[in-house]
């Protein structure tokens, strides 16, 4: 290009309130800078004399402008977009800095120049570094109370297996006392069901992921021996092979069906577990029971934690574990008769 070319194409950037710079190969193929705006030459206290017809090697001494200086290579060479983050000394402090690279190619395809822009993202750096912070202090924090539920466990065991022992033969003389024996039965059965929810919490927080081929009716049956060994409920379940998450799987019915059990506690209750795929790569588990059924369904798996000690901390695990893995959770109450119906997806397949 002729030289007042150049000055147009400066006059054109030069005001542009972010980092705009055009590179074109030298003689020796090297890209060098022909045109930089005032916004990289006030934050580098760069001139644009001292700064044009050089590389960044040359402009930004050290590793930054060893790097930009390859990526700047690469670009001309793929004649493929391209986009980059290095560290750079900016105002004495030193930030990160996002740059794009756009080829401009003539009609043989080949690159004729290369128009780039610079981005400070240091803010974006600080809060991915404190969003991992925060998961890491929280995962520390449920890994402590999950212990310490699980150490609590045998002493209100043995609390309750106690007032069992008092009950067994008491006699009621009217003084209040068998008041009192029941009251601690139901607290220490209250606070058994919630160190319970905290443990399963815990555990279900740290599932790990296992896509793999598994038979659903496999996996419920083994569900409904342990939920149910007397077999005082009716369970049903298609015969359906799925390919995903397994354990994420697994977890979800476990909870659901023991959550369906424990709210039916006094009922004989029917529990159908159903499959189908309801997108590419998505499938869907159904599972409803005849149950009396809930006030407000629809709350059941709400992303807040729970705030009252009967709210269900399995179920809050298991709506964050399906959200986790890129899935959806929801619950309703059945459309014919009595019960509620709960429906979960995960990424995966019907085969």
């Amino acid at each position: 290009m002729s030289p007042s070319a150049y000055d147009e194409i400066q006059a054109v950037i030069e005001h542009i309130d972010t980092a705009v710079f055009i590179l074109e190969l030298n003689e020796s193929d090297e890209p060098t800078y022909v045109a930089l705006n005032a916004f990289i030459r006030k934050r580098g206290k760069l001139s644009l004399s001292d700064s044009i017809g050089k590389t960044a090697k040359q402009l930004y001494p050290g590793k930054f402008g060893e790097m930009a200086y390859r990526y700047h290579c690469e670009c001309f060479a793929s004649g493929q977009a391209a986009s980059y983050d290095l560290t750079a000394a900016i105002g004495g402090d030193e930030l990160r800095v996002r740059t794009s690279l756009a080829p401009n190619l003539n009609s043989d395809g080949a690159v004729v120049r290369v128009v780039g822009t610079a981005n400070i993202v240091e803010a974006e750096y600080l809060i991915r570094e404190a969003q991992e912070n925060t998961l890491a202090l929280n995962a520390e924090i449920e890994h402590i109370i999950g212990l310490s539920a699980h150490d609590l466990r045998s002493p209100m065991r043995n609390m309750s297996q106690l007032t069992d022992l008092l009950l067994d033969g008491f006699v009621d003389l009217g003084d209040g006392k068998l008041a009192l024996v029941n009251m601690l039965k139901l607290v220490s059965s209250a606070t058994q069901s919630l160190i319970g929810n905290i443990v399963d919490f815990t555990q279900t927080s740290k599932a790990a992921e296992s896509v793999e081929r598994f038979q659903l009716l496999t996996v419920c049956r083994e569900i409904f021996s342990i939920l149910d060994p007397a077999d005082n409920h009716r369970f049903d379940c298609d015969h359906v092979v799925l390919f995903g998450d397994k354990i994420a799987t697994q977890i979800t019915l476990r909870n659901l069906i023991d959550n369906a059990i424990k709210h039916n506690a006094d009922k004989k209750i029917h529990v159908s577990v159903s499959a189908g795929a309801i997108a590419d790569n998505v499938f869907e588990v159904v599972v409803s029971d005849d149950g009396q059924g809930l006030r407000n369904p629809e709350d059941l798996f709400s992303q807040k934690p729970p705030t009252k000690i009967d709210s269900g901390y399995g179920l809050y695990a298991v709506s964050r574990l399906i959200r986790s893995r890129g899935g959806q959770i929801s619950a309703s109450q059945k459309a014919t008769g009595s019960g509620v119906e709960v429906r979960f997806s995960l990424p995966g397949r019907v085969e």
